[in-house]
């Protein structure tokens, strides 16, 4: 399709014609001259239709009743009540010129309550009707049909999944009289008179685009009705408008973003919010401001049926959901519909392609929550509430709690291909449980710090969740009473390594997480006194040689190569490690705890070391114990030898 014929350039004026109902007709009079008509009480029915207004930075819904030919904008102290486009209803109030004060509003057909938006497919046509009232702009009937056919066209094609497609007609520039200030009403009748009398058959099209050079009469970019075939257009026929006037014709409200609040807290969602109209930074019927139009949210896009077979709801109690990216040609789930009252939660999974091509990081490293809005349209969920909505995501490990619904939400993983999401209801809010608390011992393999290093000490512990695997583990330490440092954040491991210096003293804390974020109070392992033996604290019974070598602890270590030679260590400790000298010739070592047997250890190693951990013992709490570590020389390995012994207090 293309441009219509072109016509000559004609001032059209368009008379005035007052049709009215009897009940209309008997109680709005005709003032006398002069004297200026007062409020009159009302009662018509008529059609609603609500234009969405959508002006620089700010957007308002302005709600109509369509009544014999006429149209009077309703005002009300509070909310207008959720209808739906296109609904009969009757209105009872004051009017006073074009304008009701409602008192009651009630539907008078089947459609009682707004409803989503009518399944939206098939090829639309657009008639971009060219208006001026000073002198025609840069647009073109050529322009203005390339960005509706060509540009918008396929920008609906890719975020219907090819389900809606659009061809367009343009009429040549005509000139109509100057609307009174930003008569938006009289600029269409205008304008469709306009194109009617140039030949234009108007009731073929789906949609009529009236467009006009700039004007700050008029502090919008664009208007629709949401839900019927009329658009204006001021100044600005690109995607950003065009797509999101279309998107009201065709039935959305606007996408809008919310801060909520609790206690002065920024919190995702709470009874304390306050709404941004379309301030979704990500969607084409909200701000979409990054610089691009993105696809409309899940929400919007099953209102208009195009997600069907590609979207699911959640049952029961919950489970884990693969989500595909939203847009995404191939069939598979795109969108997970959460049940509740008094509304819904979407999820949904947004990569940087097609329509969604120049989408920052906020929206596609993790998911994008959306609530169907009690006003139309819908509201994005900001997860990280202290900042701007343009980082919204849920990411990765991260969940949250709809205070609403109850509905508890967890991003376990993302990748290019999906986001795997796991939901449950009720929410799980217990916290992990420690079976066996955490414990410092020494870290084993290691080599005794020779020139005061740092000694690795090891704390483990094992926590277990009732309703799933633990998810992580917060570790910190403090020394010598002083500020915390935090070892490990989040780490599946149960145990983690401390660096400590003998003579200082060492509290060790760890927590667990669960999925949900569900954490256990700190707990705090045993504190522990670093200490180095002084040779005098061992007996040495049998022949025992001292050896030098630089390498060894202070220069010098102890050895012998006699079978049941020993020593005897008295210790007031937590934790023993025994350093060695280790090489091919070492040999096995008994060990005796407070008199009964604990085994053996072996310093047998393919290449000499020195100052090497060989021995360690710990017990829960601190307390006396005497060790005898006897030597069980074999042939071709009788050595036992000990550089060095450290103790936790």
């Amino acid at each position: 399709m293309g441009p219509l014929p072109p016509t000559r350039d004609r001032r059209y004026r368009v008379r005035t014609v007052v049709v009215a109902t009897c009940a209309v007709l008997a109680l709005v009079l005709a003032a006398a001259p002069g004297v200026t008509a007062g409020p009159r009480p009302v009662r018509l029915v008529g059609t609603y239709r609500p234009v969405a207004v959508d002006g620089f930075g700010w957007g308002r819904t302005d709600h109509y009743v369509m009544a014999e030919g006429e149209r009077f904008l309703l005002q009300r102290g509070g909310e207008l009540p959720g209808l739906t486009p296109e609904a009969r209803i009757e209105v009872t109030g004051t009017i006073q010129g074009s304008r009701i004060r409602a008192e009651r509003i009630r539907t008078t057909g089947a459609t009682a309550a707004r409803a989503a938006a009518p399944r939206v497919t098939g090829t639309r046509s657009v008639l971009a009707i060219l208006v001026t009232w000073t002198t025609p702009d840069s647009v073109t009937p050529e322009s203005a049909v390339h960005q509706l056919e060509a540009v918008n066209d396929a920008w609906y094609d890719d975020a219907s999944y090819g389900q809606v497609r659009m061809t367009a007609d343009a009429t040549d520039w005509f000139t109509i009289p100057t609307p009174t200030g930003c008569a938006d009403d009289q600029i269409m009748t205008d304008a469709l008179a306009a194109a009617s009398d140039s030949g234009a058959a108007l009731d073929s099209y789906d949609h009529l685009l009236v467009y006009f050079p700039h004007t700050s009469a008029c502090a919008w970019a664009g208007s629709a009705y949401i839900g019927w075939g009329r658009l204006w257009i001021n100044g600005y026929l690109d995607t950003r408008v065009t797509v999101h006037e279309l998107g009201h014709n065709l039935g959305l409200w606007h996408s809008h973003s919310v801060a909520c609040s609790d206690g002065g807290t920024p919190v995702p969602w709470s009874t304390s919010c306050t709404r941004s109209d379309y301030g979704d930074p990500f969607d084409a019927m909200g701000g979409s401001y990054w610089g691009g139009v993105g696809r409309f949210n899940a929400a919007q896009t099953s209102a208009l049926g195009w997600l069907d077979g590609r979207k699911t709801t959640a049952a029961g109690d919950g489970g884990t959901f693969e989500i595909e990216p939203l847009g995404q040609r191939a069939a598979g789930i795109q969108a997970l519909r959460l049940p509740g009252a008094p509304r819904d939660v979407w999820v949904e999974f947004r990569r940087a392609t097609g329509v969604d091509s120049w989408l920052p990081a906020g929206a596609t490293n993790g998911v994008l929550l959306h609530l169907p809005a009690d006003v139309g349209g819908s509201d994005i969920v900001d997860l990280t509430p202290a900042s701007d909505p343009v980082d919204a995501v849920l990411r990765p490990g991260r969940s949250w709690i709809d205070p609403a619904t109850g509905w508890a939400i967890r991003v376990d993983d993302t990748s290019a291909a999906a986001a795997t999401v796991t939901v449950a209801r009720p929410a799980d809010t217990a916290p992990p449980v420690f079976t066996t608390e955490p414990a410092i011992s020494f870290a084993s393999p290691q080599m005794l710090p020779k020139h005061g290093d740092p000694i690795q000490l090891r704390t483990a512990w094992v926590a277990k969740d009732t309703a799933e695997t633990v998810a992580g583990y917060d570790v910190r330490v403090a020394e010598d009473g002083g500020a915390w440092t935090t070892v490990a954040s989040g780490s599946p491991a149960c145990a983690a390594t401390i660096a400590a210096l003998p003579g200082h003293a060492y509290v060790v804390e760890v927590r667990a997480s669960d999925g949900w974020g569900n954490l256990t109070e700190w707990t705090a392992a045993p504190p522990v006194d670093l200490t180095a033996a002084s040779e005098r604290a061992v007996i040495y019974d049998g022949r025992w040689s001292r050896r030098r070598d630089t390498r060894a602890l202070g220069g010098a270590y102890r050895l012998t190569t006699r079978a049941k030679t020993s020593a005897l260590l008295r210790i007031d400790a937590s934790a023993i490690a025994l350093f060695a000298r280790v090489g091919p010739d070492g040999g096995k070592v008994r060990v005796l705890v407070d008199g009964r047997a604990a085994g053996t250890f072996t310093q047998e190693a393919g290449a000499a070391g020195f100052r090497t951990l060989t021995f360690r013992r710990s017990w829960r709490h601190a307390g006396s114990h005497t060790i005898r570590l006897v030597n069980l020389a074999s042939d071709g390995h009788p050595t036992f030898s000990i550089d060095g012994i450290a103790l936790l207090g």
